[in-house]
């Protein structure tokens, strides 16, 4: 929120400047000025932040990832915004503070991960992803620099490789990582796919605590055309985490989820 109330002001600021360096330009130009200075600051800012990233790719820079995150989140809400996706999240007070954790939950939409950024945009949260979504220009780079790792499923060997990596980001990088259990989009929205225990592995060999978040969506009201309810329906503590067996876990992960989903 803050960059992009940085990003207004700045062009409120060139838009009041046009307007008196150019004094044939009537205040009708105003809206369109304002807009154009807006876009432009926000690509600007983006592609700096690239740069800085790409010169950066080779160190371990908290700085840097921190304002990748920040430029992810203020996209997230842009995104959300134009998408029409008014967001409500239940039970904030249930995750922990200062503490790294593993968040897991029901899959349904490809913005999912977008909703759950915006509504978690004070959690530092980096999602383990398909490693399509690593080809896309821009937004590719911007997601492996500020912490996202792929996954590849049908690679055994890789997949571990991944788990591991993305307990050591809890561990020694205090990021909170975002992974879908069920592996991919439940398109019907009924129930839950079939759960990769391996996805929970993350959590007992960081031995952090898992947040459980539920997601639905609904219509919304006017100008909204869905609303995305968020509810952090429970927190597995550590201990509980590092004596149980991902199985064991597995099971109460899909448990809550599901009784959730059916209130």
């Amino acid at each position: 929120m803050l960059i992009n109330l940085l990003l207004w002001l700045a062009s409120i600021a060139i838009t009041v400047l046009v307007l008196i360096l150019c004094p044939c330009l009537s205040l009708w130009w105003s809206p369109l000025l304002l807009v154009g200075c807006y876009i432009i600051a926000a690509v600007s800012l983006v592609l700096g932040i690239l740069v800085y990233a790409y010169t950066q790719r080779h160190a371990d820079n908290t700085v840097c990832r921190r304002l990748l995150y920040r430029i992810m989140s203020a996209t997230a809400e842009w995104v959300m915004l134009l998408c029409g996706i008014r967001i409500r999240l239940h039970h904030a007070d249930r995750l922990p503070m200062n503490i790294p954790f593993l968040l897991v939950g029901n899959h349904l939409s490809n913005l999912d991960p977008l909703v759950t950024m915006a509504a978690l945009r004070r959690h530092q949260l980096a999602f383990v992803s398909k490693p399509e979504n690593f080809k896309i220009p821009v937004a590719g780079p911007i997601m492996r620099h500020a912490g996202y790792l792929p996954i590849d499923r049908e690679n055994p060997r890789n997949a571990v490789s991944t788990i591991k990596k993305a307990a050591q980001q809890i561990t020694e990088r205090a990021l909170c990582m975002g992974i879908y259990p069920e592996g991919t989009r439940n398109k019907s929205g009924k129930g839950l796919l079939p759960f990769h225990g391996g996805s929970f592995k993350i959590a007992t060999t960081a031995k952090c605590p898992i947040v459980v978040l539920t997601l639905r969506y609904q219509p919304g009201p006017f100008p909204f055309k869905r609303t995305a309810y968020l509810d952090v329906a429970a927190v597995l503590d550590a201990p509980f985490v590092t004596e149980n067996r991902t199985d064991a876990i597995s099971e109460k992960v899909q448990a809550i989820i599901t009784d959730d989903l059916t209130k």
